[in-house]
């Protein structure tokens, strides 16, 4: 029931934020530009509505209701560098039957989407630094992070503009957790090389909250 006020909660404050913008900005990517410029707060809200069906003996319908609210807030930019907090943030939910009624029903081996049941996944809550001037190929991070930020690929981790199907959606050869705590330092000496170093809480596979459990 929490999650559902939260989300309601949530839904009410993006309303109130949208009427606001439209009494002051032409519209509403006027808005956020303002927030950008002015205050160093990019966000967004991605939501999906995916219905699907199998065969054979599906028998019923799964709707899967797919949100992502995420922000980037850069709490400074100056001669010392650049600082930024991020959130990423996950929440599916179905009706009555969901995706993984459906496989179970037509003996799939895989699920059919990426998250076949109700899920919630705290997917990002970390700061990144980044000095400025000769030092400006070097970005600190500490927080909550997935190792998809690093491992990801254009095709897939992202059921909303990706694949679909589970066996897609995944990246094959991942084999961590959703998201956990830990700090990493990224080496950039060019746009075409990048350098990663780090650990990371393995033990909070779900990554349903933000939980400190061994480092």
């Amino acid at each position: 029931m929490k999650s559902y006020k939260i989300f309601l909660l949530a839904a009410l404050l993006f309303n109130a934020g949208n009427v606001k913008a439209e009494a002051r900005f032409d519209s509403y990517q006027d808005f956020k530009n303002y927030l950008d410029k002015k205050y160093g707060f990019d966000y967004n809200f991605d939501v999906s509505v995916l219905a699907q069906r199998s065969s054979p003996n599906g028998e019923h319908n799964a709707v899967q209701a797919y949100l992502y609210p995420s922000f980037m807030w850069t709490t400074f930019n100056n001669e010392y560098g650049v600082g930024a907090l991020n959130f990423a943030y996950t929440i599916i939910r179905y009706g009555n039957h969901d995706a993984s009624d459906l496989g179970t029903n037509s003996g799939f081996v895989t699920p059919i989407n990426d998250y076949p049941a109700n899920q919630n996944e705290f997917s990002e809550l970390y700061y990144t630094y980044q000095p400025s001037g000769k030092w400006n190929w070097l970005t600190l991070g500490v927080g909550q992070f997935p190792i998809y930020n690093f491992d990801g690929t254009d095709y897939d981790a992202n059921q909303q503009v990706n694949f679909l199907n589970d066996s897609l959606a995944q990246n094959a050869s991942a084999s961590y957790t959703q998201a956990g705590i830990g700090a990493y330092a990224q080496i950039t000496p060019n746009d075409r090389w990048s350098f990663g170093f780090g650990g990371q809480d393995a033990t909070n596979v779900d990554a349903v909250s933000v939980r400190f459990n061994h480092l």
